[in-house]
């Protein structure tokens, strides 16, 4: 990666600490915080595999996630289904757990678009993978997501 990772240390002591990086996936206008969860210090082969496939394959997981945002819609985003989808995903956060958890990778994704010609609305998704697949989404907020981590 071109930028620098930056290892960030637990506030009461704990053993996890987090490398973080901001990097831009795709030549997307905005960059995404990489999150690369530590167990004193030092990362996983596990988790740069994951990292790695993910980078790599992105073009074929971005097309599964847009047909997942579509089963969230409310009924006025339904309406406008077809303009929502090829908007493009803003990819906000992505997090790679310790290993031993069902998911090997959490990306917090939004495709944002104007409510009534002038209101700036986002439908955010919390997406968690396992070996390059899709084990789940849910509709959040981009807050609540990155709680959760």
């Amino acid at each position: 990666m071109e930028k620098e990772w930056h290892l960030k240390k637990p506030m009461f002591g704990g053993k996890e600490s987090t490398f973080h990086v901001m990097k831009s996936i795709e030549r997307r206008s905005c960059d995404t915080d990489i999150y690369m969860r530590s167990e004193n210090g030092s990362v996983s082969d596990e988790q740069v595999e994951s990292l790695n496939r993910f980078l790599v394959e992105y073009q074929s997981t971005e097309s599964l996630i847009k047909a997942s945002f579509h089963k969230y819609f409310t009924r006025f985003e339904d309406k406008r289904s077809r303009e929502l989808i090829s908007l493009p995903i803003m990819l906000e956060v992505l997090d790679i757990p310790l290993r031993g958890r069902k998911y090997d990778l959490v990306l917090i994704c939004s495709i944002c678009y104007k409510k009534f010609g002038f209101i700036n609305r986002s439908i955010t998704l919390r997406v968690e993978m396992k070996n390059g697949e899709i084990q789940s989404t849910r509709r959040t907020s981009s807050d609540d997501s990155i709680k959760e981590n």
